[in-house]
């Protein structure tokens, strides 16, 4: 099995033809539902929804951003609470001080936090949704897990739900920097390469969870045939710096415009810059 963060291509890569299964693709996007305990086993993903939307290269100058951006939202929108009033937490997953894996921190420093304008009761924000954002580090630099950072922060959006960003590992090289993947699974931190930390979802974390991921690296084993001696790598594109950076804006937008639909792209770049 390859390794991958990925349904779209755990599940092209398992053939699990059983049921508790149903993928389609349309407009580019494609969703994988995995809906049952065989499927979840065969395919290696917890069961849930699975959105693969296609983007244009966050390699090339950004010239489609809007059109990402708005595509991305129509699926992040999906999957937030009905309510439009519900609070919610974004969690910028990551190290900022290793570039493939800053995606997280970078997108929830440009996401529109209003939690505190709701608090202040101050007029004209009635109708703004509370958004709370965090970034709380790896576990290296904080001594605490991230699942338990983020289930203790959970409080306080009891009524809402927690949206993760993160970087995440491709099978294909050619699915970098690429397509984002929004479910509602919620997410298992370093599993793509092997560094699995405690999963973030609905029940270790007490709310439901949507993850927003951007796969920045590709483990080498799934793209040449190793020398038996030879340990596994982790490869990354060289213009991995400008990348991560116009997808982090890229998903902070999406995110933004899902949680705050009445306030335009232009606008937003004024608010967050």
């Amino acid at each position: 099995m390859i390794r991958t963060d990925l349904a779209e291509e755990s599940a092209s890569d398992a053939r699990y033809q059983g049921s508790g299964f149903f993928s389609e693709k349309k407009d580019g996007v494609t969703c994988v539902r995995i809906e049952s305990e065989e499927a979840a086993r065969a395919i290696g993903k917890p069961e849930g929804a699975y959105y693969t939307v296609d983007v244009e290269s966050f390699l090339l100058s950004p010239l489609s951003f809007e059109r990402d951006v708005e595509r991305l939202a129509s699926v992040i929108g999906r999957l937030l609470p009905k309510k439009a009033q519900a609070p919610v937490l974004v969690a910028g997953l990551g190290n900022r001080m290793i570039t493939p894996d800053a995606v997280g921190p970078l997108a929830v420093s440009q996401v529109l936090v209003t939690r505190h304008l709701k608090d202040a009761d101050l007029k004209g924000f009635e109708a703004v949704r509370p958004v709370a954002a965090v970034s709380p580090g790896v576990l290296g630099q904080t001594g605490i897990e991230t699942a338990l950072f983020i289930r203790k922060m959970a409080s306080l959006v009891r009524d809402g739900c927690v949206v993760v960003i993160d970087a995440l590992a491709a099978g294909a090289p050619e699915r970098l920097l690429r397509t984002v993947q929004v479910c509602d699974s919620g997410i298992a931190p370093g599993s793509g390469v092997g560094n699995n930390r405690a999963a973030l979802t609905r029940e270790t974390v007490g709310v439901p969870v949507i993850a927003v991921g951007v796969p920045t690296v590709a483990a080498l084993s799934n793209i040449a045939v190793l020398k038996k001696d030879m340990p596994d790598m982790i490869v990354t594109p060289r213009e991995i710096d400008q990348a991560v950076e116009h997808a982090a804006r890229t998903v902070a937008f999406a995110v933004n415009r899902a949680l705050h639909p009445d306030i335009t792209v232009q606008e937003l770049t004024a608010l967050v810059g």
